[in-house]
């Protein structure tokens, strides 16, 4: 896995396929592209006024006017000079390159092509890092809406760069997994001299923006980085741009990933159990089993009443069997099925969206088979069958149901439903517990990763001219 790049590797690889074609002497053929970066910005390859050799690369940001604001246009002169063009119709900036007219540093040039959405983010950061150095604290603050319901906000102090995303997420499961690797980075960040602090606020707008149309919304969360002079410096300021203006990407493509790892693992785990479940089959009479066990007395209740549903007699009394503190098991017979309820606690929210994923792969798995029980699953309000009863309300009880039918109560296959039911509590939060301390182990790593980039805030060998980072920067080597 890799942090993300900075450059837009598409444009490059276009760009460099033309090139080398025509160095080769073959045709040139025509060639008109759209290619979608972060933040809703587009790129557009096409050939001008139809010229074969005329290649122009065009930008849209929402956000430039913005940007223009902030020197990005003064920015973009001096990285890229005459290679600027008259902005094509619908887009912000264009470069026009001319393949009858190839520099012997074009793959440089390439690069610094590929890091143009980069490089209109860079005018904000540099002009407030002027600030910073020169002590001018007295500017506004930067306002940046970047995308859709978020915003970037930057402000200079004298001996400090403020920068602070808004960005929402899409459901609680994102904000939980969003706060375990915010926790894991600032748990790095304690062993590092020379990281800046990153700080994170969820719902409610950091002491920065107080007083501000910031928003205030359960699915919004706030970074904020401190940046000091050694983050700032013209010799280190490239490497804070381009990971800084980045961080929003990283954080929720970490979280993408390990949303689809739990549902990859729940999926083979409830796979597992389900094979189990339908490995229903008669005991071997030979077997004598006398030992009492924790099983056989959960065993007493269940066979009570699934031979109450097997005679038919349904009048019975519920039972409830209180086997935790603040958890219960409810058994009810009827003469076509009996209904097994398990409340259970789950110790915070993030159990909460795990449990969630997790019964929602085995209810998806379930699907697939003509044999497993029906299982359901209700978070803070009791299933229908506790109505007028005192089972609890609260955001952290999840109500779990199995449907038995006589096919899974019948006496040649009630022990094997017994072994399944009477440890499925267990099996549900075992598995959260390992899902979570994955999720931690999977961001601190990924958090030791982004931290060593971070420390990397050299000064420049003098005698090297480099002015782009590449993506091969990033890329984690095993």
């Amino acid at each position: 896995m890799i942090l993300l790049e900075t450059n837009n590797r598409v444009v490059e690889e276009t760009l460099t396929v033309k090139i080398k074609s025509a160095q080769a002497g073959l045709k040139n053929e025509s060639i008109d592209i759209t290619v979608s970066d972060f933040d809703g910005v587009l790129y557009h390859i096409s050939n001008l006024n139809g010229d074969k050799t005329k290649i122009r690369i065009s930008i849209s940001l929402k956000f430039y006017k913005e940007l223009q604001e902030h020197g990005a246009d003064q920015l973009l002169k001096r990285e890229y000079g005459p290679l600027l063009a008259a902005p094509e119709d619908g887009y912000n900036v264009s470069i026009l390159f001319d393949l009858e007219n190839i520099p012997t540093d074009w793959p440089q040039v390439i690069k610094k092509i590929g890091l143009l959405k980069r490089n209109c983010f860079a005018s904000v950061f540099e002009k407030y890092f002027d600030f910073q150095e020169n002590g001018d604290e007295g500017q506004k603050r930067a306002v940046i809406h970047y995308r859709d319901d978020e915003t970037m906000y930057v402000e200079a102090k004298a001996d400090r760069v403020t920068v602070v995303f808004s960005t929402r997420f899409r459901d609680e499961d994102d904000v939980v997994i969003g706060k375990v690797f915010m926790q894991e980075l600032k748990e790095g960040l304690r062993a590092s001299h020379t990281a800046p602090p990153v700080l994170f606020s969820h719902r409610e707008p950091p002491r920065e923006l107080q007083n501000t149309d910031a928003k205030v919304d359960n699915n919004v969360g706030y970074v904020t980085f401190v940046l000091f002079p050694r983050h700032t410096a013209r010799t280190t300021r490239d490497n804070t741009i381009d990971l800084i203006h980045m961080f929003r990407h990283y954080l929720h493509y970490h979280i993408k990933c390990s949303k689809a790892y739990i549902h990859s693992r729940m999926r083979a785990k409830t796979s597992d159990f389900l094979k189990v479940l339908n490995r229903a089959r008669p005991e071997n009479k030979s077997t004598d089993k006398k030992t009492i066990t924790y099983r056989n007395c959960f065993a007493s209740v269940f066979e009570k009443y699934f031979d109450f549903q097997e005679n038919g007699d349904e009048g019975q009394k519920r039972a409830v069997i209180h086997y935790r503190d603040d958890e219960t098991m409810y058994v009810e017979a009827k003469a076509d099925r009996v209904t097994v309820v398990f409340s259970t606690r789950f110790r915070d929210e993030d159990d909460v969206v795990i449990g969630k994923v997790f019964m929602q792969e085995l209810k998806e798995g379930l699907r697939a088979s003509h044999t497993a029980p029906p299982v359901l699953f209700s978070h803070r309000e009791p299933p229908r069958e506790l109505q007028n009863t005192d089972a609890k309300v609260d955001n952290n009880v999840g109500y779990v149901t199995f449907v038995l039918f006589p096919r899974h109560t019948a006496r040649t296959t009630r022990d094997n439903t017994i072994d399944l039911i009477h440890m499925f509590r267990h099996y549900l939060h075992y598995h959260i517990k390992c899902s979570k301390a994955y999720i931690h182990s999977r961001m601190r790593a990924k958090t030791s990763d982004f931290l060593k980039v971070l420390n990397r805030a050299r000064p420049e060998n003098k005698s090297t001219d480099k002015k782009t980072i590449t993506g091969r920067t990033f890329v984690r080597r095993d």
